[in-house]
């Protein structure tokens, strides 16, 4: 066990020093290694089965795989950051944002209803396959195409797996799972200012809009005037910063219903989103004190995760004086 946790380099962060920064660069390498470190307590978290287990339960699956898909998108983050591709960096994290919010809503809500409600939504594109192929196949006159049948094959596995039928969904399609948008589940969660900022300013990177095209693919001559633009772009540390804090309160709160004998010692308030410090600490240390009670159930995988984690930052730390 130890082992593993040897492959996580600790953040050492002093706000003093951090307040005598004059350059971004200065920010940005910090910003960078908390997120690394971030990301990798998230791939150990991901890899604990509660109780000992050796598999999640449906309703556990669904809130452990949001933590293996967090864990993926941070490292993709990483490594666009470590690339200067910005445009990327800001696509993905507005995915980051939304499978937190969703995570945090999930654990929130465990109710039988939201769960079906999820699930609804999430397999309706199924049924819809489901019907079409059914249709292709008897304007045939029940004449199967080879790949008719390994799509069916595929599409009744997905319901089995979770042992419904797809004519348990409503006709209607689900629109927002929960009854609830995304935004409406950010506020509930008092993330609303996440939201605005973590979701909203980054759809317009998602959609390809004027401003996106203006600060990652144009070059503004002058008013009227534009030019492409194909040089690599830095990631700020601002949006490094917003990613770590996400993933550790997210994670801080994972490790709180794993741990629901409540016998790791967490703060009581896990979304302090005005230090972004303390709250990792405390992380760090609750985590390191819940996995060597219960073990990782897959630390060979947690382990290799980690080890790919081992990005330098390269160019990322070429010297920006502040603006």
């Amino acid at each position: 066990m130890a082992d593993i946790f040897d492959e996580i380099k600790r953040t050492p962060v002093d706000p003093v020093a951090v307040r005598a920064f004059t350059k971004e660069y200065e920010h940005g390498s910090v910003a960078f290694d908390l997120l690394r470190e971030a990301t990798q307590w998230t791939i150990a978290l991901g890899n604990v089965m509660p109780g000992g287990q050796e598999c999640w339960s449906l309703r556990e699956a669904i809130v452990g795989g949001h933590f293996v898909r967090l864990a993926k998108l941070l490292r993709g983050f990483l490594q666009q950051t470590k690339d200067s591709y910005a445009e990327l960096a800001w696509v993905t994290s507005r995915l980051v944002a939304e499978c937190v919010i969703n995570a945090l809503y999930l654990m929130a809500n465990q109710t039988d209803e939201v769960v079906r409600s999820y699930l609804f939504q999430s397999l309706y594109h199924d049924r819809e396959l489901l019907e079409t192929i059914e249709r292709n196949i008897a304007a045939r006159g029940g004449v199967r195409l080879p790949i008719e049948e390994r799509m069916l094959k595929s599409i009744s596995k997905t319901f089995a797996n979770i042992r419904m039928r797809p004519n348990e969904l409503p006709s209607k399609r689900v629109q927002n799972w929960a009854g609830k948008t995304l935004r409406q589940k950010a506020e509930s969660l008092g993330m609303a200012n996440v939201y605005q900022v973590s979701v909203g300013a980054a759809s317009r990177n998602v959609h390809g809009s004027w401003y996106d095209l203006t600060q990652h693919h144009l070059t503004v001559v002058r008013p009227g005037c534009f030019q492409p633009r194909f040089d690599e772009i830095r990631v700020r540390p601002q949006l490094l910063f917003a990613m770590a804090l996400l993933a550790t309160v997210a994670c801080s709160s994972y490790l709180k219903q794993l741990d629901a004998k409540g016998t790791v010692d967490l703060k009581n308030e896990p979304m302090n989103w005005n230090n972004a410090f303390a709250l990792p600490i405390s992380f760090m240390k609750s985590l390191l004190q819940f996995v060597a009670r219960r073990g990782l159930t897959n630390a060979e995988a947690a382990k290799g995760s980690i080890e790919l984690l081992r990005l330098r930052r390269n160019s990322y730390l070429i010297p920006l004086q502040l603006s």
